[in-house]
């Protein structure tokens, strides 16, 4: 049975001005069931119905899978988006678009980071981003106007609604200087944070209401993040502690067949095939005491990027375009109590993910990781977070904002000055 999350071509998702438009503009992309298959994300793109039929209770599934598509179309631009401005890559393309983004100069007005889309080259975040935002809070409103018998998991599907749009403003607050939804005021991150807590809030809700253990461990995996990010150590660790062992949430990708990029896996079509951008030297042949770290799969292509001159170095972890992309995992969870906690429990949590991984024991009495703290423990905990969470979610350009962690600068190997970007800028199109 297939699980293709197929896009469903939202006219949203072209729209110019996603933080102030969004409320005005119908959803006008539909995606139907396949045939054939009964999960509520096995969906086809067969056209665009009239908005109105949206508010049919027959199409709960569907909406729902929409939901779901865009956020996994936002969270690949945002992933490898974020890696590409990270430490993590060094520039090796001839793209204009893409030498931008690796370079770091990513302005309120560069329009492929305001309003580019998944398809082609760079990485849309603004505007796929919003959409994603706004479609999981118009369907969550669209099937609490349900009743129960006209959608008898209409509180299941709301708790999984619920929790995409946590990780959408949470996106929003960790990696945005200022953010602006629906027309609303400029508002600082923390309350993109804060909106996203009450949406995760909402998700273990519902999902504790209605037996969906899925969603209920993706939202506390999420809340536990937010609340990390806003200082909640003790709400944050608490959260994290109800994840069980094992559990790991994917972002789902399609490919190379249909040929739908906006399912494709960007960290393997635009890095590895491509060759926009190398891994960084820092980053390459990654060892603890001696032994390869295994969550840093790096290798020597031994063929030049994009521009014809730069050593092309990738990871393996996202092999194929069809390769999925982890979401929310068991591991974040014990690295989001191992920071919140630290002392002899972060060292616990470290050495069990070492020993997982096949790797010798942390001791921090030997420990010599350099870091932006003045605590050894916490710079080991990033370190940590940079490799068992390698090349996912933004997590490193998170920490590089949180900790104050140096973006490249000076020039790149081939001479191009890298920009001064860290925070992604509030779109010019937002300040009117």
């Amino acid at each position: 049975m297939s699980h293709d999350r197929r896009a469903h071509g939202i006219a949203a998702e072209r729209a110019r001005r996603r933080g102030r438009t969004l409320p005005a503009l119908l959803l006008a992309g539909l995606v139907a069931v396949s045939a054939g298959c009964d999960s509520i994300l096995s969906v086809d793109l067969p056209g665009k119905v009239p908005a109105d039929s949206l508010s049919n209770p027959s199409l709960a599934n569907t909406l729902v899978s929409g939901v779901v598509a865009d956020f996994e179309c936002a969270y690949d631009d945002y992933t490898f988006g974020s890696a590409s401005r990270s430490d993590v890559t060094t520039p090796a393309s001839g793209n204009a678009v893409e030498r931008r983004w690796a370079l770091n100069n990513i302005t309120s007005s560069f329009d492929n980071y305001v309003n580019g889309t998944c398809e082609g080259a760079g990485y849309g975040i603004w505007t796929t981003l919003q959409t994603a935002r706004f479609q999981a809070e118009n369907v969550f409103q669209r099937l609490d106007a349900f009743s129960e018998s006209e959608v008898p998991d209409r509180t299941s599907k709301m708790a999984t609604v619920s929790a995409y749009a946590g990780y959408a403003y949470t996106l929003f607050g960790e990696g945005f200087c200022q953010v602006r939804f629906d027309g609303g005021p400029i508002q600082e991150p923390l309350a993109a944070l804060q909106t996203a807590e009450e949406r995760f809030t909402r998700a273990i809700d519902l999902a504790g209401q209605s037996g969906n253990q899925d969603a209920l461990n993706m939202a506390y995996v999420g809340r536990a993040r937010a609340r990390l990010d806003m200082g909640d150590a003790a709400g944050a660790a608490s959260d994290a502690a109800n994840v069980p062992d094992g559990y790991v949430k994917m972002a789902t990708r399609d490919g190379p067949s249909p040929a739908v990029q906006r399912r494709w896996n960007k960290g393997e079509y635009q890095f590895a095939e491509f060759g926009h951008v190398t891994i960084a030297p820092d980053w390459r042949d990654l060892q603890w005491k001696g032994v390869a770290d295994p969550r840093v799969p790096v290798v020597n292509t031994g063929r030049a990027g994009f521009d014809g001159v730069t050593p092309l170095w990738v990871t393996t972890k996202y092999p194929e375009r069809s390769s999925d992309i982890p979401l929310a995992t068991w591991t974040e969870a014990q690295l989001i109590i191992a920071e919140a906690e630290g002392g002899q429990a972060a060292v616990d949590i470290i050495n069990e993910l070492h020993s997982r991984a096949g790797l010798p024991s942390y001791d921090p009495s030997t420990d010599t990781t350099p870091g932006p703290t003045n605590d050894e423990i916490t710079n080991h905990v990033i370190q940590e977070r940079s490799r068992a969470l390698f090349m996912q979610g933004g997590e490193r350009i998170n920490d590089m904002l949180r900790f104050g962690i140096p973006f490249p600068s000076g020039t790149d190997p081939v001479g191009n000055p890298y920009g001064n970007t860290t925070c992604y800028p509030l779109p010019d199109v937002e300040k009117g």
